[in-house]
């Protein structure tokens, strides 16, 4: 949390001088700097942030309000005073630590992020529902695979299925992000619906998955069918559309610039331009700041290629306020195929887009409480195995280190040397666990350096199963192997280490002395495959689908120390090199690890 980017302004109320510069030093340089001391509660109403207050000071219902709004810290030398519900944690007013503060202030900070971020899904939650509800349009959401995973009120009614019918079924048809199509659904014996399909990228519970809005046009064709006939037919078709709900233009590619030659009362509805102050112009008068230059040159494309056009564009109404306004345009001709009209049919479907959008933003924030939740576990985890991993061989340094301070002038030197050694071998035990923390810091943060160079795997491989050899692998037989071949590639040999010391590392680790520890080098098509097998304890194969996560560990490594770090490290490093790692393992026969690294570099400058 200290190394937090976000900033927490912390509000110090009724807290004494001495107190108000003890907890702004212990502050200083923390993502707490921002320290302000207050002394009355309307101070606070317009704040954000923490507030500490010392209740010693505080008189009875003087942090009600405040209570209501922001997250506090009371300091207390009693229980008196102390407010039972609203107070996030309750700390010492005497022996007060800088640790303690800044571990409750890290919590309530956490805390409170996610209390904001549920509170966003929440009321974001509300709107989509409201707004799906209320959407006369279809919506679905399909998975990668084509399954249903979600379904709206009006897409029930369009197919005539409650959502209990639909929902993780598969859609039967395979669908595009982008594509627009027309479908005929069988809403009951004999009764078809034409629906118009609109197809948009987006995820759903954290996968890639399709957005479908699906709208029910029966009505529309037939009234695009109907307006076709009267207009090729020549006789009085205004009185068959004026009480179309949609908006109708017709616009004259005879005479210059396509004007606009008759609009309807939907028209009117829809824009609140009346005809008069149309006719005779171009339709562009529609556009406006925001509208996308892209979608005005498909329709630009659409008169002079003399084809149809389905769009949905951003429009302005004659008040100057948007709307989303899907347009079907089609070209009519005459008996002899000559263009005489472009009919444009206009639907406000700015209800639609909104609630396709709060769709979106509900999945988004769903996701960021996740991965919210997620962090605050994964923090949590680390600092547990983190302080349990580094008690042990700081004990030992510590107990040496006394034995050597006290007792030195009674020791040998061979008792001086065994207990210096034994400081030493902790501090590289500790330098290896910091070397892998760092690794996996730098590879989440994408700053974690590849730098290939050529390099004898092979001769490599040999030089580590020695240095294994003849440090933790004394116990074991430890064997390499290599088939035949020329094994110079591009690899970053600090990497390579990790991955192999590792698993060499673990294959010792969980079997017995005395048994065999495997490294053997072999092809396989464009790759090189390093395999280290042992005959330990195995993983059980509910594990085997998580080994390749921070800080988990088998179910059955019982006391074996080990952090869970190793396998992630692991698996970072492989995936730098544009390879991959498998694992064959039955539990308490042994297990073998599968690398594969490409034996060529597309980022490797050969020359």
């Amino acid at each position: 949390m200290e190394h937090d980017n976000i900033q927490h302004p912390v509000f110090l109320f009724r807290l004494s001088a001495d107190q108000t510069a003890r907890v702004g030093e212990w502050l200083a340089r923390t993502p707490f700097a921002a320290v302000q001391a207050v002394n009355h509660p309307d101070e606070l109403a317009s704040a954000h942030g923490i507030v500490i207050a010392s209740c010693d000071q505080v008189k009875s219902g003087d942090l009600s309000g405040i209570l209501r709004r922001l997250p506090v810290i009371a300091l207390t030398s009693t229980d008196d005073g102390v407010p039972k519900e609203g107070v996030w944690d309750s700390l010492p007013n005497d022996g007060l630590t800088r640790d303690q503060l800044l571990r409750s202030l890290q919590l309530v900070a956490l805390r409170h992020r996610l209390e904001t971020v549920r509170h966003q899904l929440e009321a974001s939650e509300a709107r989509f529902h409201n707004l799906v509800a209320r959407n006369s349009d279809g919506i679905l959401v399909v998975d990668g695979e084509g399954v249903i995973r979600f379904i709206n009120p009006a897409a029930e009614r369009l197919f005539n299925r409650p959502a209990s019918d639909l929902l993780d079924s598969p859609l039967g048809f395979p669908v595009s992000a982008g594509d627009t199509t027309e479908l005929e659904v069988l809403q009951r014996p004999g009764e078809v619906a034409i629906v118009e399909m609109r197809v948009e990228q987006t995820e759903w519970d954290g996968f890639p998955a399709y957005l479908l809005s699906l709208r029910d046009i029966t009505e529309r064709k037939r009234t695009e069918q109907a307006l076709n006939e009267a207009v090729k037919t020549n006789y009085q078709f205004a009185a068959a559309i004026a009480s179309f709900s949609v908006g109708v233009i017709i616009t004259d590619p005879g005479r210059p610039d396509n004007p606009i030659v008759f609009v309807n009362a939907g028209f009117t509805s829809i824009t609140g331009y009346r005809p008069e102050e149309v006719i005779g112009q171009n339709w562009r008068f529609l556009h406006g700041p925001d509208t996308a230059a892209a979608s005005v040159q498909r329709f630009e494309n659409a008169f002079h290629a003399v084809r149809p056009l389905n769009c949905i564009i951003l429009n302005y109404r004659k008040d100057g306020t948007p709307f989303w306004n899907e347009v079907n345009v089609n070209p009519v001709f005459d008996d002899d195929g000559h263009l005489i009209n472009f009919v444009a049919l206009h639907i406000d479907v700015t209800l639609r887009r909104q609630a396709e959008q709060a769709l979106l933003e509900q999945e988004r924030l769903r996701v960021a409480l996740d991965k919210e939740k997620e962090l605050s576990s994964v923090k949590n985890l680390f600092m547990s195995t983190i302080s349990h991993e580094f008690r042990t061989p700081l004990a030992v340094i510590q107990t040496s280190a006394e034995m050597l301070d006290r007792y030195a002038a009674r020791m040998n030197d061979q008792q001086r040397h065994e207990r210096l050694m034994s400081i030493l071998t902790q501090v590289r035990h500790l330098e290896v666990m910091l070397d892998e923390i760092s690794v996996i810091i730098r590879a989440e943060l994408n700053r974690l350096e590849f730098q290939p160079l050529h390099l004898d795997v092979k001769q490599f491989c040999q030089m580590l199963i020695e240095e294994v050899k003849s440090t933790i692998g004394g116990d074991h037989y430890c064997i390499f192997t290599a088939e035949d071949g020329i094994y110079e590639m591009p690899v970053d040999a600090k990497l390579l280490r990790h991955i192999l010391n590792n698993l060499l590392v673990n294959a010792i680790k969980y079997s017995s002395p005395g048994s065999e520890v495997r490294l053997d080098l072999s092809f396989e098509d464009s790759f090189v495959v390093f395999r280290v097998s042992d005959r330990g304890i195995g993983i059980p194969q509910k594990d085997q689908t998580r080994l390749f996560e921070a800080f988990y560990r088998g179910s059955n490594v019982e006391a074996i120390s080990g952090t869970g770090l190793g396998l992630k490290v692991v698996h970072d490093c492989v995936m730098l090199h544009g390879g991959f790692i498998t694992v064959e393992s039955r539990e308490g026969q042994g297990t073998t690890m599968i690398v594969r690294l490409p034996r060529r570099q597309t980022v490797f400058d050969e020359d």
